[in-house]
This record gives C-alpha cells, structure tokens and sequence, in this order.
C-alpha cells in the first residue's frame, strides 16, 4: 500500500484523506496544516497520520495531495520538492477545479508524476462529504501514470472520474460557476422581483421554489433546449422589449443582467425551434440596442 502524505488541511484534504484510508487505499503519512490545532484535528478526523505544522517537517512519500488554495498550491509544491531527489519517482495531485496541473511542474522536475482531482461537489462539512461521497464525479488530468492511480482511487472509494483537457482546465471549472455559483444571485434577483410587487419575501421564496425545481428537473430529463420556456422561447420580441425597460428604469444592474442573459437564451431559442425567427431577430436587435445605449 503506497503511502500518501496530505498537505492542506481543509475540508477537502480532510474528505479526501478519510475517504483514502477508510478504504485501504493509501496508508496515510503526514498530515499537514499551517497551525498545530488544525494538523491535529485533521489527523483525527482522518483516522491516521502524523500532524504537522511546518512544511519542511512533511517527509516524501509515494503519493502527496496538495490541498491548499489555488494560489498556494505551486509554491507550496516548490517548497516540499526544491531539494529533492529527481530518481524517486511517486505521484504529486492537487484538488483545485480550476487550476491545472501543471503548476506542480516544479515536482514533475524532480521526477513525480503529477495530475490533478477535482470531485465536482460541494465540501462544506467533511463528515458529510464522507457520507455522500460515492457517485460523486471527478474531474482528472495530467501525466497518464498519475491519471490512471487516482482514477483507480476514486472508483475505490464510489466516485465516478472522468478525463478533462488540462489546457481548458479554467473553461471547465466555469462549468459549474455558471449552474452553481450564478444560480443563487438569479433567485435573489427573482425575490427582489417579487418584492418590488409588493410579494413578501417568505411568500415570494414558496412561489418561485417550484418553478425553479421544475425547470432544473426538466433540463436533465430532456435537454436545456425542450426545457426552454418564457417569451424568449416563443420569440416574443414585444414582452421582453417592455420587460427589459421596465427592470432597467428599476434596476440597472439588474437589467444588465436581464440583457446578457437574453442574447445567451436567444440562441438556445432558435436552437429549440419554436420560436418565430423574426421575433427572435427583433430581440437581439433589441439587445444590441439596450447594450449600445449603455456604453454611450
């Protein structure tokens, strides 16, 4: 059994490491994090390892996770791997969803294989996440020998990987800013809505929770583009011109908001093919025009 050492102790490492030791996959080695409280913490919530709390205490082992953030991953790598020996060989990964792996260039200099794994899934409470884990899609890339040890780790433990290109690593990780990070701010804007209508909050969240459920239910059972409804979708080029001008007058900022995503909703529109062409024709003239006043 190789052995893994976890640097970073956050809720992923945490996840991670549990996951990994639970199921015989790795034994785990050190167990690092920037204070004392938290390398112990992390240690006993993984079951094994050794905490640590300086990085040059964590010894190299076969396998090393780097799960700090985005920005401290490659000089966290520099660190462990400047003065090490480039005929050990062994995996180095990191967990970042929009970072590639070749920001660990500085170990793959030394010999390790490097790759990156990024579970598609929310970490807010590691016990949780340990729980719920299986099924969870992952996201890999990089050298094939490091690829192909975490894809075998991940199906060991219930997850689901799956290769991404490593140059279109920011490209990817907009996949789930897009339908999760932006979801929140549209129904806050849905609820302000209901509230400039005179809808009280409470009622207003009761009203649109439906709608919402219903419309993410039927964009995975028959497409984004069949799940399409709205006067976008019937190409009603009248509505949404008075529509537009009435969150503007309103809301600025909302109604910026409102244009963007009507150029975006106008393609997926005609690629449904129920709407009136013309109409769809008018909206983006529509749009284009709100959009050069703005600039003006």
């Amino acid at each position: 059994m190789k052995t893994i050492a976890i640097v970073g102790a956050g809720n992923v490492g945490r996840t991670l490491g549990r996951l990994f030791r639970a199921g015989e996959i790795f034994r785990v080695g050190h167990v690092y994090s920037r204070t004392e409280a938290k390398a112990r913490e992390a240690a006993d919530f993984i079951g094994a390892g050794r905490p640590v709390w300086t990085l040059t205490e964590v010894e190299p082992a076969e396998v090393t996770l780097i799960a700090t953030a985005d920005d401290a991953i490659a000089p966290t790598c520099d660190a462990l791997f400047a003065g090490a020996p480039a005929t050990a060989g062994g995996t180095v990964f990191h967990c970042s969803g929009a970072t590639p792996s070749s920001v660990l260039e500085g170990a793959r200099e030394r010999g390790r294989a490097i790759a990156s794994l990024h579970p598609m899934k929310s970490f807010a409470d590691p016990a949780t996440s340990v729980e719920t884990f299986p099924g969870t899609y992952c996201a890999v890339e990089g050298d094939a020998a490091a690829v192909a040890l975490l894809t075998d780790a991940v199906q060991a433990v219930g997850g689901q990987p799956f290769t991404i290109a490593t140059e279109e690593k920011l490209i990817y990780h907009a996949a789930a800013v897009f339908v999760c990070n932006y979801l929140p701010p549209l129904v806050e804007a849905g609820l302000a809505c209901c509230a400039k209508a005179g809808v009280a909050r409470d009622q207003a969240t009761a009203v649109l929770r439906p709608i919402v459920e219903e419309t993410v239910a039927n964009i995975f059972a028959v497409g984004p583009a069949r799940a399409l409804t709205g006067p976008i979708a019937r190409g009603d080029a009248t509505l949404v011109e008075r529509q537009l001008a009435a969150v503007e007058a309103w809301r600025p900022d909302y109604g910026e908001i409102y244009r963007a995503l009507a150029g975006a909703t106008v393609e997926l529109a005609r690629t449904a093919g129920r709407a009136r062409p013309d109409g769809l024709a008018e909206i983006e003239d529509l749009v284009r025009q709100a959009a050069a006043r703005k600039s003006a």
